[in-house]
């Protein structure tokens, strides 16, 4: 299995851009879907293939964890991977973060939010 790992790893560094924004974001420079969110196709050692969301899958690279060997809990307590950044192409592990889909619901709407109030002009002023 450690041979796999390393070549995953070897996967990301090559398909990531390293230089690092503002932000200390490593930005996934492979496929992503019309969402924005990157994607790579894994064939793991069991034989299976499935289709990874980038940053979750950086995540199983970096602790070497197979999905269903990370949190992901189904219902109301369901756990979604999510970026601290913001930047839906990062693969830092170190910007993602593990939360109920409800508080990553709230959090992008605070963000949506906050961007529209510094970005728009308030013409009450």
């Amino acid at each position: 299995m450690d041979e796999f790992w390393q070549k995953q790893k070897l996967k990301l560094f090559y398909k990531s851009d390293k230089s690092h924004n503002e932000k200390g974001c490593i930005v996934w420079t492979g496929a992503t879907y019309a969402s924005g969110y990157g994607y790579t196709n894994v064939k793991w050692p069991s034989g299976e293939e499935s289709r990874e969301r980038i940053h979750r899958f950086a995540y199983m690279v970096e602790f070497q964890k197979t999905r269903d060997e990370i949190p992901k809990f189904k219902g109301p307590e369901e756990l979604e991977c999510s970026h601290l950044c913001g930047n839906k192409c990062c693969i830092n592990v170190h910007h993602l973060v593990f939360e109920k889909n409800m508080t990553l619901i709230k959090s992008a709407y605070t963000v949506r939010i906050k961007e529209f109030v510094v970005n728009h002009i308030n013409p009450f002023a």
